[in-house]
């Protein structure tokens, strides 16, 4: 990956060579020239991906001040400024997804300042390393919470355009379901009360029961419920005489052209809000398995999603 030290901005940025700026304008001046670098030499970030990176370097710098560690300049980074501000964003109980994103963007910094490997890996620092299933080959953050923000302010905008639509993100991120699954479940047939049975649209038609851990998804689950058999005479979520492609294609329609919710304007795709679910539940199991004090009914429901034969 290409250093500021390659580029022109490291002996001539308004006159003053870069070891010279300001700590604002350091940060500025890296992302103006590598902001949109990515591990990958053909591949850039999206804009708003490139802010998410700018915002979380930011962060770093302003965590360093309130812990009394201020620094002069970003060619001082040493490894116990990584190490405090990383622990102060575990003390304040981020999500996984956004501690992974935030030591990403260290990773990153500390590449184009010509510091490779200041940054160690996820485990040094007591963060659990991501799931295979959502690790990416650059190690950044695919979560809609990582780049975009809260999932349910982009929920509740796209349900203020389409109520359906709205409910069916609602489901994928409580739920972890793929976008045929949001759109064919049928809610009241789903519910088992425990858990949700997932079949409809489920790949293969394989079966799998997704355990009701929480209020958030029972509430969600019973909204979708009511409004499913509001629109649609056999309880789905879709709109009458709507094939599931057009369906599908008007759920893109939303979060792309009306939300830009897509590849190459936010850096995401409707898989961050996966992989959003996939780590608030693991967040979940850690804090109950550690806390100690679930009842045997509550232990049931966090088991672990299963797929069933039909």
């Amino acid at each position: 990956m290409k250093t500021i030290q390659e580029t022109g901005a490291w002996k001539n940025v308004g006159s003053r060579p870069f070891r010279h700026l300001s700590l604002s304008k350091q940060i500025q001046t890296l992302m103006k020239e590598l902001g949109h670098l990515r591990r990958h030499p053909h591949k850039t970030l999206a804009p708003r991906s490139i802010q998410t990176r700018e915002d979380n370097l930011r962060a770093f710098v302003e965590t360093l001040m309130r812990l009394g560690h201020p620094l002069k300049s970003l060619l001082d980074i040493e490894q116990r400024h990584i190490t405090d501000a990383i622990g102060e964003w575990k003390a304040k109980d981020l999500m996984v997804g956004t501690l992974h994103n935030r030591v990403a963007h260290l990773r990153w910094l500390t590449n184009v300042l010509d510091k490779p490997g200041l940054v160690r890996e996820l485990e040094y620092y007591g963060i659990d390393a991501v799931d295979s299933d959502l690790a990416s080959d650059d190690n950044e953050d695919k979560t809609w919470s990582g780049n975009l923000g809260a999932p349910l302010e982009f929920i509740m905008m796209a349900t203020e355009i389409d109520s359906v639509v709205g409910m069916q993100l609602a489901l994928i991120h409580q739920f972890g379901l793929t976008v045929m699954e949001a759109i064919l479940i049928v809610p009241g047939r789903a519910d088992r009360t425990v858990y949700l049975a997932v079949e409809d649209g489920a790949p293969q038609g394989r079966m799998r029961m997704v355990a009701i851990r929480t209020i958030e998804q029972r509430e969600v689950l019973d909204k979708a419920k009511h409004l499913a058999s509001k629109i649609y005479a056999h309880g789905r979520l879709t709109k009458p005489r709507a094939t599931p492609t057009q369906s599908k294609n008007h759920l893109y329609y939303v979060l792309g052209k009306r939300l830009g919710i897509t590849k190459a304007l936010s850096g995401v795709t409707l898989d961050g809000l996966r992989r959003d679910f996939k780590i608030n539940v693991r967040t979940l199991e850690e804090k109950t398995a550690n806390s100690g004090s679930l009842s045997d009914n509550h232990s049931e429901k966090l088991c672990a999603d299963r797929d069933v034969d039909n």
